[in-house]
C-alpha cells in the first residue's frame, strides 16, 4: 500500500529515488506515510540518527529499497510484465 497516494504520484524523480519528501519540516515516507520530524533524533538499532538518516534506514528496514517496492507494485501501476521485472532485477544485480 502506498502511504499517501497523492504524495507518491506527485513526487519528483529525485524524491521517488530517495523514497521520501520533506514537507512541513517532516520527512515523509512515500511508500507507507511514516513521518520523521526534522530536528529530532531517532533511535535505530542502538544508534541515534537525525530524521533524514532515520527515514533512509526506515526505508531499508521496512521496504528493502524503493526499487524493490516499485517492482512489487501491481502491473496496472507500472505496466511491467513479469519478464520485464525479471530483467530489471538482473540488470540491478549486474
Amino acid at each position: 500500500m502506498i502511504g499517501d497516494g497523492e504524495l507518491f504520484w506527485n513526487a519528483s524523480i529525485e524524491e521517488l529515488e530517495n523514497g521520501y519528501v520533506l514537507m512541513d519540516e517532516k520527512y515523509v515516507c512515500l511508500l507507507c506515510g511514516e513521518r520523521f520530524l526534522d530536528g529530532v533524533i531517532y533511535p535505530s538499532n542502538g544508534v541515534l540518527c537525525e530524521a533524514r538518516k532515520a527515514i533512509s534506514l526506515h526505508i531499508q528496514e521496512d521496504h528493502v529499497s524503493v526499487f524493490d517496492y516499485l517492482l512489487k507494485m501491481d502491473k496496472k501501476y507500472t505496466g511491467l510484465s513479469e519478464h520485464q521485472r525479471e530483467l530489471l532485477l538482473y540488470f540491478k544485480k549486474g
